[in-house]
């Protein structure tokens, strides 16, 4: 029997936009009730975050797909492994049917990690890890050249509402990592003895923290993600991605992507996510849209504790939970 893959349908049910605006300024009440926790001290130029910042958006697919929001939902921030998503998007849109050949099983090690690396199989760890992500980079300097270039007009072209000037790559941001990223040049450094850089080190490091230090607006990055609440179609119908790849991404965000805490975020948000140390939290409800939610201070594990806490809210109380 012959197997075809299927569009995800646009669910006529979703939440209204009354419904939207109600949860959204609920969950900013409720997630300042949580310790805001501290920006990241990774980076240099962000250890001075406004931790007390907060902004969650709605980007729906269907009826007028206008982009909802509430706090500082429009004012941009820095995307760091957030960028991740767009990233894998980007090189899986020209896929040669190889690409997932390149990594190990997906799970849940931490982003930082060298564990997950395999010398036997000469593959790296999932995509969303560090050490993956670098592999994504290298690849797409390949195809792109300017990775960072590619992700921002990825992630502007598809946020058809944001001013001019929203999503940008924060050169400042890309420096100063650059000048602290000395575990992911030690990772850079085994992928490369292992073979699985094309590029020297030192560009292929430059592009990745230029990449993570694109900013944008929460209502810029829950646009941009429709794609994979559409199925692969961007905002004008154009095919981006295979209905089965963007199945795949979303797959990849639900078990991996907040890490060793993807688990207990799949029981208590219910929704493929992305977390980021620069204090973004993206989710992704297939068939209705995509939110995503800002600020800078982050738990133990690097979570952004407020953002989480506005996604996780926003999603109970409209419904969204794809489980």
């Amino acid at each position: 029997m012959t197997m075809t893959a299927r569009m995800p349908r646009e669910r006529a049910d979703g939440p209204t936009g009354a419904a939207v605006v109600h949860a959204i300024r609920h969950a900013l009440d409720r997630c300042l009730e949580e310790p805001a926790g501290d920006p990241t001290r990774d980076i240099p130029a962000l250890r001075d975050a406004d931790s007390d910042a907060v902004g969650i958006a709605w980007a729906p697919t269907t009826g007028e797909a206008r982009c909802l929001g509430g706090g500082d939902w429009d004012r941009p921030f820095s995307l760091q492994s957030v960028s991740k998503v767009f990233a894998l998007v980007l090189l899986l849109a020209r896929d040669r049917g190889d690409v997932w050949e390149l990594f190990a099983t997906p799970g849940n090690e931490d982003y930082r990690s060298a564990a997950a690396l395999d010398p036997r199989e000469g593959r790296a760890p999932n995509p969303f890890t560090n050490a993956g992500a670098l592999v994504v980079v290298d690849r797409l300097m390949e195809q792109h050249g300017d990775v960072a270039a590619a992700v921002r007009d990825l992630v502007a072209g598809e946020a058809d509402q944001a001013p001019r000037g929203t999503t940008s790559v924060d050169e400042a941001v890309a420096a100063s990592e650059l000048s602290a990223c000395h575990r992911n040049r030690g990772l850079a450094h085994l992928l490369a003895e292992r073979g699985l850089l094309h590029h020297p080190v030192e560009a292929v490091l430059e592009q990745y923290v230029r990449q993570c230090a694109v900013a944008a607006t929460c209502g810029a990055v829950a646009s941009a993600a429709r794609v994979l609440a559409r199925g692969g179609r961007r905002r004008d119908d154009r095919v981006l991605l295979a209905p089965l790849q963007a199945r795949r991404v979303n797959a990849l965000m639900l078990t991996s992507g907040a890490y060793g805490d993807s688990g207990a975020y799949a029981m208590q948000v219910g929704l493929p996510l992305k977390t980021g140390v620069g204090g973004g939290v993206l989710a992704v409800v297939p068939g209705r849209g995509a939110l995503c939610a800002w600020s800078p201070g982050l738990d133990a594990a690097g979570t952004p504790r407020r953002a989480l806490a506005a996604v996780s809210h926003v999603a109970q109380a409209c419904g969204l939970s794809v489980f």
